[in-house]
């Protein structure tokens, strides 16, 4: 009986024991192997998530290519990546028993073929969703496939092939070869090609970089110094007394991988070789591929010391921040000092100081100003600088340059609406749907009455945000081509109305995630790791993926408009002269101050807001400097991950001196300090444009309505010397996005909510309030602002009209599972456009809503001031 007892209670010890020793074992070899582990399970879950998940409108166009060698490519970046994971688990379990005997070593050989499993299914996940991604993006019918291969989804599914059995070839394929590999080899051999066969029999390229690895002088020095390290259990061989030092099985072929992805890197990135074939997944799958031998040597000699990788991790870099050159800048320009003496009351528009004090003698010889009388003290008028113009302040009077822009516009075109845009934010659909809007109501108006005021002509101010920046400069832009006789100036555009509408809606719908994701591979991991190698003049501390942004903005720009002006040649100063003379419309590009929480207005028109006052600023009040258009519209632009925060750094154009530490001689630029001040995208503080706008007509109509005498700028005949309040403005707020439907707060299968909803109830309420206070407080700013102004004594007339898509309520029940299309839950927030999501912004712009739109607009437009406003 006693044995008995001792037989069941040993059982009973042992079955315990495996309960817990074994999933300890593999919890274990988890932690060791926590990096590829991790990345791993990213590349497994990334199309997933983009798939079904809320990454989806940020990451499906990533996985979009467009022709055989971006498939291809792909490809062979996501074997690149598995097979990194998988060598790195294979030299692990060959190596493994000697730093960790017993059962780590016996869990790391189970777990190969779960590595090859693993590897598998994420290695041809990323394949199929990313030819599942590019469905529409070609033509994938067989007609297609006969008429013309290059152009057919059918070339790209060859593409992903041919990367397959290139990877196999290569031997960078275990998990394929019991499969593909032997049944090649066999047929190589049948077509006596001997040579080729013992190559690829022998691990092909991978396998002769092992060799080459393990075997040579080359391989000793490595071994000696991971011995010298102290890693030397499990990366090295037993070392014998008279032999050279070896590498450890196994660890010959994972630095293979490694020596194939440092020259992927250098080729890529280094030579710029292949740029403009990869698609924006092959570098992230890049990268990915980096941690993973980055994070697993470092955890591997990290761990022999009990030092976690973490701390490590942020130590670095909470060092590397000591060098200024990691942080992320944008550069800024220099202007003369500003503030000159004249001895004149009259108004003056000049570009330069000495113009300024001329323009007032000659206005004093030919409208003197009035006699005050011998005993008159008036102290003598000041004309200051804004955006490299200069304006009269007399005393406590002054007329800013929005109220001169106003009031020249009541005066000369005293029948034609002031007509405002705002452009809300939210990835490239922001920039893009606007744009094809306003295409379609110049094209719309003109064509129903040809004799009318072209609409772009009464468009007189852009106000945006984050992606609507983008699209507002692309349009601004597009007067740059405008001909004297109002013809479109730019090859290959369609002409409406006489600027290339039709060019400006291409560039808003160009990609530009490719570019940024190479950068953050380029330039970005440089800054991160590598500060001190950072040169800051020659522009290498101003490149990152937020200047790899706007030099793709400027790029698209010249390659849809085609030869003529230059966007990255357009700023501020250059754009706000325009718009002052009526060549293009004033823009408001708005960001947020990360440190202050303020508004940042980069105004080419600007307000007189003062530098010091709280809750926003304009650039051009707080830095006497001038910003190119594209970095204006790139800061309105940073959404996280995207592009960084970046703060102000002195250059010259062409960026051959940088000074990202002002100097006394550049302290003129920062006339309040604040060069320390990072901007981030406007969406921050309020995503619709509206308030902008608003604080720019107010001051506008503000001083126009309490002024009622100004003399114009001396260069208008001299019967025109008076500014006037328009009649009429309107207002018209666009937006990207369509609005759910409304939520009925439905409780159907809903579970309490518990104490975990009572822990982070507060960031709940915290993201619900932001949504809901941008959602309500646009509409109720335009309502404010409408009943002030018409029933203020000036006259002018203030109307306003939202436009928005508009998507059927059946459309918002699509499961994002049932289509690899156009989703209204999952619109594109990235900077790249898919073909099937270009396609359904044409569709709609021929849609029954969008008819409905554009005579919104035409009613608003061709209404009589006298007659009642509709309802908006």
């Amino acid at each position: 009986m006693i044995d008995l007892v001792k037989s069941v209670a040993l059982d009973l010890r042992a079955a315990l024991g495996m309960l817990f020793t074994r999933p300890l074992r593999v919890l274990c070899y988890l932690y060791i192997m926590r990096v590829p582990v991790l990345t791993l399970g990213i590349m497994i879950l990334f199309p997933l998530l983009s798939w079904l998940g809320p990454l989806r409108a940020l990451t499906v166009g990533a996985y979009e290519v467009e022709s055989f060698a971006q498939a291809l490519l792909a490809t062979l970046g996501f074997v690149l990546a598995g097979g990194s994971a998988y060598s790195v688990a294979s030299a692990f379990a060959e190596g493994v028993g000697l730093r960790y005997p017993g059962a780590a070593y016996d869990t790391s050989r189970r777990a190969l073929r779960w590595w090859r499993l693993a590897v598998g299914v994420a290695v041809l996940g990323n394949i199929c969703w990313m030819l599942a991604a590019s469905w529409h993006s070609v033509d994938h019918t067989f007609t297609a496939l006969i008429a013309d291969p290059g152009a057919s989804w059918w070339w790209l599914l060859a593409g992903s092939l041919v990367g397959l059995l290139v990877a196999t070839l290569m031997g960078g394929t275990p998990w394929l070869k019991a499969r593909l590999f032997h049944p090649i080899v066999t047929w190589l051999g049948k077509m006596k090609l001997g040579g080729l066969t013992g190559f690829l029999v022998r691990g092909g390229l991978l396998g002769w970089l092992a060799t080459q690895v393990g075997k040579t002088a080359a391989g000793n020095r490595l071994a000696k110094f991971y011995q010298f390290m102290g890693a030397s259990a499990g990366v090295i061989a037993t070392v014998v007394p008279g032999s050279p030092v070896t590498l450890e099985k196994g660890q010959p072929r994972a630095h293979a991988y490694a020596l194939l992805t440092l020259g992927a890197l250098l080729l890529v990135i280094v030579t710029g070789f292949l740029r403009h074939a990869l698609a924006p997944v092959t570098a992230i799958f890049l990268l990915f591929t980096v941690v993973i031998y980055v994070g697993t040597g470092l955890t591997y000699l990290l761990d022999l010391y009990r030092v976690p990788l973490i701390l490590t991790v942020v130590a670095y870099c909470t060092l590397m921040t000591q060098w200024r050159e990691s942080d992320h800048f944008y550069a800024i320009y220099p202007r003369p000092k500003s503030a000159i003496e004249s001895e004149s009351g009259v108004l003056a528009l000049t570009t330069t100081p000495q113009q300024a004090v001329q323009s007032a003698e000659l206005a004093a010889q030919v409208d003197p100003p009035p006699d005050t009388g011998p005993s008159s003290t008036a102290a003598p008028p000041r004309v200051v600088q804004g955006e490299n113009l200069y304006f009269h302040k007399d005393g406590n009077e002054s007329l800013g340059l929005p109220a001169q822009m106003l009031g020249r516009h009541g005066r000369e075109h005293p029948d034609t609406p002031f007509v405002v845009l705002s452009l809300a934010g939210g990835g490239i659909q922001a920039a893009a749907w606007p744009l094809a809007l306003l295409e379609e109501i110049e094209t719309s108006l003109q064509t129903a009455d040809p004799h009318s005021v072209p609409f772009h002509q009464q468009v007189r101010m852009i106000s945006g945000v984050s992606g609507g920046s983008v699209g507002a400069m692309y349009y601004a832009h597009a007067y740059s081509f405008t001909s004297p006789k109002g013809g479109a100036t730019s090859p290959g555009a369609s002409s409406q109305g006489g600027i290339p509408l039709r060019a400006a809606t291409l560039a808003a719908q160009s990609s530009s995630l490719a570019e940024v994701t190479l950068a953050i591979l380029r330039d970005d991991f440089r800054k991160v790791a590598f500060p001190f190698l950072v040169r800051e003049n020659g522009g290498q501390v101003l490149k990152d993926r937020g200047e790899a942004l706007e030099r793709s903005f400027s790029e698209n720009a010249e390659l849809r408009f085609g030869a003529g002006p230059s966007l990255a040649d357009a700023s501020l100063s250059s754009w706000g002269q325009d718009a002052l003379e009526a060549q293009r419309p004033a823009l408001i590009l708005n960001g947020t101050v990360v440190e202050t929480g303020e508004r940042i207005s980069f105004s080419t028109v600007h307000t007189s807001q003062e530098p010091t006052s709280g809750g926003w600023v304009e650039f051009s009040r707080r830095y006497n400097a001038d910003i190119a258009l594209p970095t204006a519209a790139r800061l309105s632009a940073t959404f996280p991950l995207v592009s960084p925060a970046a703060r102000p750094a002195i250059s010259d154009h062409e960026w051959k001196e940088v000074n990202i530490i002002p100097g006394q001689e550049n302290w003129a630029s920062f006339p309040n300090g604040c060069s320390l001040l990072h901007v981030v995208d406007g969406g921050y503080y309020e995503t619709s444009g509206v308030v902008g706008a608003l604080a720019w007509l107010d001051e506008a109509l503000t001083q126009l309505s309490s002024i009622a005498d100004y003399r114009a700028p001396l260069h208008l005949p001299p019967p025109q010397h008076q500014f006037k309040m328009p009649s009429r403005i309107i207002f018209i707020a666009m937006s990207g996005f369509p609005e759910p439907p409304a939520n009925t707060c439905k409780d159907e299968g809903k579970s309490t909510a518990g104490s975990v909803f009572d822990a982070v109830s507060p960031i709940i309420a915290a993201v619900g309030v932001r949504q809901g206070t941008q959602k309500y407080y646009p509409d109720a700013l335009l309502k404010i602002f409408k009943s002030r102004w018409d029933r203020h004594a000036s006259g002018v007339r203030f109307d306003y009209t939202r436009i928005l898509p508009e998507i059927p309520l059946e459309d918002w029940n699509n499961e994002p599972a049932s289509t690899s299309g156009y989703l209204p839950q999952a619109p594109p927030l990235s900077w790249h456009l898919r073909a099937s999501e270009q396609a359904h912004i044409a569709a709609q712009m021929k849609s029954d809503s969008t008819r409905k739109l554009i005579e919104k607009v035409r009613a608003l437009i061709n209404q009589s001031p006298s007659v009642p406003p509709t309802s908006p």
